[in-house]
């Protein structure tokens, strides 16, 4: 999937019927946003692990970096599994570097990392909220490709009015691109653990709003999907309304589904209240469904 060409200084793109890019005034200049700055008490890195087939992608949220799932790379080299989680264009620097980027850019990334992987055999394809969106959205292009799906608060909706009617106004009235606060941070309820996720403070509405549209084109292929499929979802999820964990697990066309929704975490379900739970649920999906157990001796390191 090729990405879409740069725009004029001073512009946002977003796309047009035809699927050209189409420059639009945008606000982010310096000193005329808020702060779009990355925050959090976590480092910062890629993960590229060595290990057997099957490999494991794993892909990070909207503004978010690699260290939003390392619940699943974890799992992974717990397993002696290949896996890799990269940092997908636009993030790990600053919100205005963000608002150059659309959805376009963050799929070919993905592929381009899933592609690599499949050298060696089909891969288990995971994310968190827009990673969950492309790893559907993955399985959607690439059915050989992919062995089984991690999909994690996805991101095929947005939670109404906000921020799914601001974007879609947005749009609709060809707005000038702008700042979306994150008003009291990341939507995680473990207050203690929030602090260490790694997120921007601000989100481009541009950028967003091609998630959004995305999201809406994934949800109509998802009976191309026939790969066995973890979901879980936090019960108070702001961002992305609990109810797409059922819609995912009603639409996809594989009789391997398990649907697991967390009662007490909201949308960074890998940060929440309830990530322990959601450890042990991945870890026996992968060693009983796919049998991908610990390797004997390396029992201590089991979720």
């Amino acid at each position: 999937m090729s990405k879409p060409e740069p725009s004029p200084p001073g512009a946002s793109r977003t796309d047009t019927s035809d699927g050209t890019p189409e420059a639009r005034p945008s606000l982010w200049r310096p000193g005329s946003w808020p702060d779009g700055s990355l925050t959090g008490n976590a480092a910062l890195r890629e993960v590229d692990a060595a290990g057997a087939p099957p490999a494991v992608l794993a892909l990070h949220g909207f503004g978010c970096t690699p260290a939003e799932v390392d619940l699943l790379t974890d799992l992974a080299v717990a397993r002696r599994l290949r896996c890799r989680a990269p940092l997908l264009p636009g993030h790990g620097t600053h919100a205005r570097q963000l608002a150059k980027t659309r959805y376009d850019d963050w799929f070919g990334a993905a592929e381009r990392a899933l592609l690599e992987l499949a050298k060696s055999g089909p891969v288990i394809v995971g994310g968190q909220s827009m990673g969950a969106l492309l790893s559907l959205d993955l399985a959607i292009h690439h059915p050989g490709a992919v062995r089984a799906l991690l999909v994690l608060a996805n991101a095929t909706r947005l939670s109404s009015p906000f921020p799914d009617l601001a974007l879609a106004l947005a749009d609709r009235l060809h707005l000038p691109d702008l700042a979306l606060p994150k008003f009291g941070g990341a939507n995680i309820l473990d207050e203690q653990n929030k602090p260490f996720h790694l997120t921007y403070s601000a989100q481009p509405m541009h950028a967003a709003a091609s998630l959004r549209r995305a999201g809406k084109r994934v949800i109509e292929a998802l009976p191309s999907i026939h790969c066995p499929t973890f979901i879980a979802h936090g019960q108070h999820d702001a961002v992305c309304p609990v109810d797409n964990a059922w819609l995912v697990a009603e639409r996809i066309s594989t009789p391997h589904v398990e649907l697991l929704i967390l009662p007490n975490s909201a949308h960074i379900i890998t940060k929440d209240r309830d990530r322990h739970l959601l450890e042990q649920r991945l870890a026996a999906f992968l060693d009983d469904s796919l049998d991908l157990a610990v390797p004997d001796g390396d029992a201590d390191h089991r979720a």
